[in-house]
């Protein structure tokens, strides 16, 4: 933890001496403006995704942060964080997907074929401790079931760019420490809901 808290400091004095300002709201979301033109970059540990108003102004930022750091530039971007980024230059236009993400989550936890739902939780559901196993048998039907991995999964889906999974991921993380087949269903409709929508997103 040491070294990340280091780099974020030295990450973060490179660019306040570069004039850049940080985002209260967003810490790793910077920005630089001079009269009309203007840049925004977003940081995770050293990979930076930045737009400018104009194609001088590109230029003009990489160099300034080349000669502090030794950069590589990929180019258009067109993954980031998991994210799929569509641009359309000509209409001005960028189009976000978690299309690969939740296709690695997918073929990772072999959930390729879970029935697919148009909501994050069956309506009316309620879940309570007293549906956690007691018994060592009922523990046992359990064992095999990655249903933390899994809530990480999408947990982290829901931070990127799903809002509409918060309370499900909260509802269900109360049960992580001892998840029954009640919680684990539940579990299975979030993870149908997901692919059912990114489904929908990739073929548009």
């Amino acid at each position: 933890m040491q070294g990340a808290h280091d780099w974020y400091k030295t990450l973060t004095n490179m660019y306040d001496k570069l004039g850049y300002t940080t985002l209260r709201a967003d810490p790793c979301v910077r920005y630089k403006a001079n009269s009309d033109e203007y840049t925004i970059t977003d940081t995770s540990t050293d990979d930076v995704f930045g737009v400018s108003k104009t194609d001088r102004e590109i230029v003009k930022r990489k160099e300034e942060i080349g000669k502090e750091w030794e950069i590589k530039d990929v180019g258009e971007n067109e993954y980031f964080l998991g994210m799929r980024v569509q641009q359309d230059l000509t209409l001005g236009t960028i189009c976000l997907s978690q299309c690969p993400y939740w296709e690695h989550v997918a073929n990772r936890f072999k959930l390729t074929h879970t029935p697919l739902h148009n909501t994050p939780l069956p309506v009316g559901i309620v879940l309570d401790h007293d549906m956690s196993p007691k018994t060592e048998s009922k523990k046992a039907q359990m064992a095999d079931k990655p249903y933390r991995s899994i809530l990480g999964s999408l947990m982290w889906g829901q931070l990127a760019m799903h809002p509409d999974l918060s309370f499900a991921v909260s509802l269900l993380s109360r049960f992580q420490s001892n998840p029954g087949i009640e919680h684990w269903k539940a579990l299975m409709h979030v993870v149908g809901y997901v692919l059912n929508v990114e489904h929908v997103i990739c073929l548009t």
